[in-house]
Order: structure tokens, then sequence, then C-alpha cells
């Protein structure tokens, strides 16, 4: 039989994460390898409110294909967020839904990465992103983590070197697997360098609301927001089962990021994007968080 498989999947690597979750799936055992929620704080109850209600108000239009970019009203939600949080001002039009943030990596990769290219992650790195980003080939370039987050020494070093690297990948907010969140310093003068080297972070922050003391920190992307992805999900903080995530791109990114997007799957589940929204509206996000956080803390 001839090979039938593309080169570029030779060393892409079965997703450990899907290992952990088989394990998880057995009643008996508590995992704390995974970020895997507990199912006894999922809003269930809330959730099937919202179901009724969409489809009792919008009846056969909630279950038709939609626009790409997202529902609408959702990313409204998302930008007032980031507005009432972090005092930063995001446009929602550069706001695009996707399939978890899982898939925002694979897009980013899709558009930002060549074969061979340098790319930046840190070590250790987040196996999800990691096994996301093989797929095009990159060559990793790993940036040890300090208790204050990117060693910006080293990050200074390969870059002097001569590398090739448009894209930073970093966890900034209880980075997984480490738990290190970057200091506000680090952050400053992490985007300092972002700007000076006309490099790109892909900022992932699934976990930035699930703070259980200190103050929350801005985002990178609000300090250097024309050279930043900032990428969040809902899996964490409300169902992971809908499978919605989001990126806030720069307005450069937007049409190539967005028709990345059609060619993968159109849009995002339509129906569960107008639930969530429904969820969001009728009930206290807020609420919600400092109860997770009080069972988790």
């Amino acid at each position: 039989m001839q090979p039938f498989f593309a080169q570029r999947f030779e060393k892409v690597e079965p997703s450990f994460i899907r290992e952990i979750l088989k394990v998880a799936a057995n009643p008996e055992i508590i995992s704390f390898a995974g970020g895997l929620p507990n199912p006894h704080l999922f809003p269930v109850k809330a959730i099937d409110q919202a179901c009724q209600d969409v489809l009792r108000e919008q009846g056969a239009a909630a279950l038709q294909y939609a626009a790409t970019e997202g529902y609408a009203p959702l990313r409204q939600y998302i930008a007032d967020r980031y507005l009432a949080r972090h005092g930063m001002q995001v446009n929602p039009d550069n706001i695009l839904i996707t399939s978890g943030s899982q898939q925002a990596l694979d897009l980013l990769g899709k558009v930002l990465i060549d074969e061979g290219q340098d790319l930046i992650i840190e070590e250790p790195g987040y196996l999800g992103a990691i096994q996301a980003f093989s797929v095009y080939q990159p060559t990793f370039k790993p940036i040890t983590l300090e208790e204050e987050g990117l060693d910006l020494a080293a990050l200074d070093a390969l870059l002097a070197s001569g590398s090739n690297a448009k894209l930073l990948y970093g966890v900034p907010n209880f980075q997984n697997p480490s738990g290190v969140s970057y200091s506000r310093a680090n952050r400053e003068a992490l985007a300092e360098r972002l700007v000076r080297h006309e490099l790109l972070m892909v900022e992932d922050d699934p976990y930035g609301e699930l703070r259980f003391e200190g103050e929350h920190l801005p985002p990178i992307a609000k300090l250097a927001p024309n050279n930043t992805v900032l990428l969040g999900s809902f899996s964490k903080t409300v169902v992971p089962a809908f499978r919605l995530g989001w990126m806030v791109m720069p307005e450069w990114l937007r049409k190539k990021v967005t028709i990345a997007k059609q060619a993968t799957d159109l849009h995002s589940n339509a129906f569960s994007q107008q639930v969530l929204h429904r969820f969001l509206t009728d009930n206290s996000l807020d609420a919600h968080l400092e109860k997770i956080k009080e069972v988790y803390g």
C-alpha cells in the first residue's frame, strides 16, 4: 500500500489531554491532571430554561446557519465584559467565536505558521497548544518560565540571535501546567518587546476569571493590542460541552482568520451560542463565578 498520509502529520502525537479524560471518565477517580470543571457546578436548570426560551422565542430561526464571526449579541457581551473588568476597549467586530480556544490555535496556525518557522512557547508549555501548532511544522523555541513570568533575558537572547519568530504563545494567568501567573512588571516589559520586535503574542486566558485571591492584572492585549491575539473560553466558567471560545484579534488579522474559519467549519454551533447568550443575560455570571471559586478554593 502506498503512503497516503501527508508528511506534516508524521510527527504529530496523540493528545495526552484526551488520554487524561479517558481516565477521568471513571466515576471512582478524581483527576487533577486535566482542566475538567466540576460537573456539580454546571448551571443545568438555568441552561435548560435558556434552551426553552430560545426555541420558544426564535423558533426555526434558532436552528439555521449563521454568520462565521459568531452570534453578534454574544460578541457584544464579551466586549462589554472586557470593558467592565479591565477598562479595555474591544470592537465586537474583532471578536471571532470559535469551537473552543483549541480551534483558535488551529486557525492561527493555518494563517501564521510556515514550515520550519520559529515559534516561541513557554517551558513547560501547554500540551494542547503544542499539538495544535505541531500540524504546521514550526521549530519550537521554548523560553523558561520563572516566578514572575517569561524569562525576558532569554527571550531577548533568542530575538538577538537572528530568529525568524513572529509568533509567541503564552498563558499569563495560572499557566498550564506550571500555575505561574505573569507579574504586572513582566507583562509590561513583554508588551514593550512585542511592539519593538513586531512580534504577535497569542495570549491564552481560559482561567483568568477564576482567581481565588489577589488583583486581576491587565491582559497583555490591553498593553499591546496590535501585537496580541487574546483567547477566551466559556468551558471553565459555564460548561465545556458547548465548545465555545473566542479570540480578540487586531484589525489587520481579522479578514485572514475569518477566511480560515469559513474554510474550516463555516461557523461554530449557532444554537449553543444563542443559548449561552440567553443564560448570560438572564443570570449573573459573576454570582456563578463566585460559587465556582468558593468551591474550588
